[in-house]
């Protein structure tokens, strides 16, 4: 859903280096995990990784440099006039994913949200999968899962999803069998 060059965990890291905050990439990925985790707020992860202020200031800050894909709002009316409900697993602090579907205006499009803040659960964990089976009601025969990484497709698909993978800039590996796709439009055979 996100822009391959504005997705949130990739922004991430220089977003708090240029802002006076931690230069080590894998401190500031794991404490963003724990954030993501719900297990500090947005308030105790921007302190963890040195940054100081007002923290909407510094939420916004950072959530408006995300962008969602060219494709995402026109894949999210194709899927609402078909009737196909749409649900979104996302890492994510909490906080974040709730200002994000509001400031993108995907929150009255996407039925479920699974925020990985909120469940204590990260992709490509089987128990975030068993959270949207819950909420929706769906079973996993019956849902097709794209995301760009490798290790949730394999996941999704050993609980008897239907997978594709949205191609990013990372290499594809030999043997890989899941479908893939560069852009929603081609879910529709366009």
């Amino acid at each position: 859903m996100w822009d391959g060059g504005a997705d949130p965990e990739g922004l991430l890291v220089p977003f708090v280096r240029e802002n006076g905050g931690l230069i080590d990439a894998d401190e500031i990925a794991d404490r963003y995990r724990s954030a993501s985790l719900g297990q500090l707020s947005s308030e105790e992860f921007w302190e963890s990784v040195g940054l100081q202020g007002n923290t909407d200031d510094i939420d916004a800050q950072y959530l408006n440099l995300v962008r969602l894909r060219s494709d995402a709002l026109p894949f999210l009316d194709q899927m609402k006039r078909r009737g196909i409900p749409v649900a979104c697993i996302t890492n994510s602090v909490l906080s974040w994913s709730q200002q994000l579907r509001e400031r993108l205006g995907v929150e009255d499009q996407i039925q479920h949200w699974v925020v990985s803040g909120e469940y204590g659960v990260r992709k490509p964990s089987n128990s975030i999968f068993e959270a949207l089976r819950r909420l929706t009601g769906v079973s996993f025969s019956n849902m097709l899962l794209v995301d760009s990484d490798i290790a949730t497709l394999e996941a999704a698909r050993g609980l008897g999803m239907s997978t594709v993978l949205m191609q990013s800039q990372v290499p594809i590996p030999s043997g890989f069998t899941h479908p893939k796709i560069e852009g929603f439009a081609e879910l529709f055979g366009k």
